[in-house]
């Protein structure tokens, strides 16, 4: 809009300036004869608003030869006309010399306005495309983190379901792959109960790797002594690790990042991402990893409380073995997968005279019997046998794949050891006798009742043959 104004100003002064020059010439030439020299000179002063437009636009000398052509023609006319005639032209050129001053100086200024407005509007153009090209980062960026935390609520849903801790790690190893891609191997380790680091889960974008290839080095061992993420940036120039603790890892990695699995304010665990490149990790990974790492922890934690509680529901709380419910559903499952071809035996065990050792040294007392004879019994099993409480002072024993020779031996073993030890109560010498009664599937039995039924019914002739005594099918 001041533009606009400004041109119409000047064009308003230019057709003023060319009105009074053309009065002037027309007035100089009516007033007597003119050669043509003088038609000349008139011509010129109608056309030189254009000539001082020129000037304004071409420069110093175009003015110039504008105010030498002034020059001459007021010669010519005080030449023709004498010294009066320069009174007649001086109002006329005093007017186009001030309206040339002014409208210099204002086309000039608005020339350079213009430079000006045209040199910072360049200037915001730039930065303005500074700010979108940086609103575009901020925008990728954004997105990326977006994707990662929608990730991450995927993560958080799927964990709270996972209720194993070989499942957290197979797991966590799996989807970090998903929220961190540039990785090209996961690795999950947790804290085993000698508080040493064991692997939980390898995933490798690369060739497989070994058991040996896969355990825990400097860098784990750093993690544990110094808690907290960790990044490096190139494992060949990173001052915290010498080249003597290098040697030992047996991977080609340039660049990792690690966080800890925190559980109750002590490392439990740690995940940690590889790549054979190096700088391939930002802070903003580590920073995702640890977020992630802080999932898998609760996920973990979660899992070992589930297992424990799983055990409780499934075990006694006073000797620690299983519960008659778990037994049955234990030995039905075995049957029904042996389906004849393996032999399993089953022990029927209870303590003689358990009443009257209660009436007379106290229920405490008998307690703690419990508790050491079952102590003896899971001690005198294999790996893959399992001793229950069956009773207040009864217990039982699966032994898998043990025919009926094979379980009196270790039946009369477990009798003959509890029958010669002491059993210190209140610095007092006591001892106890047990019978036995065994069956084995499936000469004895093809379903589980009736396995426990022939297990109880020798049991009971046991008992009835005087007690501290084995019977099974055979007994002579």
């Amino acid at each position: 809009m001041d533009g606009l104004k400004a041109r119409l100003i000047n064009g308003s002064l230019v057709l003023s300036a060319s009105l009074v020059v053309f009065i002037s010439a027309k007035f100089l030439l009516d007033s007597g004869a003119v050669g043509v020299e003088d038609k000349v000179a008139a011509l010129f002063l109608l056309i030189n608003p254009l000539i001082i437009l020129a000037g304004f636009s071409f420069g110093a000398a175009v003015n110039f030869a504008y105010l030498s052509a002034v020059l001459f023609l007021l010669y010519r006319f005080v030449y023709i006309y004498g010294i009066s005639s320069i009174f007649r032209l001086s109002y006329s050129f005093i007017l186009i010399s001030v309206i040339s001053y002014f409208l210099s100086r204002k086309i000039y200024s608005n020339i350079n306005s213009y430079k000006r407005e045209f040199s910072n509007a360049e200037d915001r153009f730039e930065r303005i495309n500074n700010i979108l090209d940086e609103n575009k980062k901020i925008k990728l960026a954004l997105e990326n983190k977006l994707e990662r935390f929608s990730s991450l609520k995927a993560v958080i849903e799927e964990l709270s379901t996972t209720l194993t801790l070989g499942e957290v790690a197979g797991f966590a190893a799996d989807r970090i792959y998903e929220i961190i891609p540039k990785a090209e191997t996961a690795l999950v380790y947790f804290v085993d109960e000698f508080e040493k680091l064991t692997i939980a889960s390898l995933k490798t974008k690369l060739t497989n790797l070994s058991p040996d290839q896969a355990r825990a080095d400097i860098f784990d061992r750093w993690m544990l002594r110094s808690p907290g993420p960790l990044i490096v940036s190139d494992v060949r120039k990173d001052f915290r690790f010498g080249a003597s603790g290098l040697e030992e890892v047996k991977r080609d990695i340039h660049s990792l990042i690690s966080a800890p699995l925190i559980s109750e304010n002590k490392i439990s665990g740690i995940l940690r991402l590889e790549s054979h490149n190096p700088e391939e990790f930002s802070p903003d990974d580590l920073r995702i990893l640890s977020i992630f790492s802080d999932l898998v922890a609760v996920a973990a934690e979660n899992a070992l409380l589930y297992r424990q509680m799983e055990e409780l529901s499934k075990k006694d709380g006073l000797t620690g073995l299983f519960i008659p419910r778990y037994f049955y559903a234990q030995l039905e499952s075995l049957i029904e997968r042996q389906r004849g071809a393996k032999i399993i035996s089953l022990l029927m065990l209870d303590i003689d005279y358990f009443k009257e050792y209660n009436d007379r040294h106290g229920h405490i007392a008998g307690d703690l019997l419990l508790k050491q004879i079952a102590g003896k019994l899971v001690a005198d099993i294999g790996n893959d046998d399992f001793a229950v409480r069956y009773g207040g002072e009864e217990f039982a024993i699966v032994l898998i794949g043990v025919g009926l020779q094979e379980a009196v031996k270790r039946a009369e073993f477990i009798r003959k050891e509890i029958a010669d030890n002491i059993f210190m109560l209140r610095r007092q010498e006591t001892k106890v006798t047990v019978s036995i009664g065994i069956a084995t599937y499936p000469n004895d039995g093809r379903t589980k009742e009736e396995l426990i039924h022939k297990a109880d019914e020798w049991l009971y002739y046991a008992k009835e043959k005087g007690r501290n005594r084995i019977a099974y099918a055979g007994i002579k």
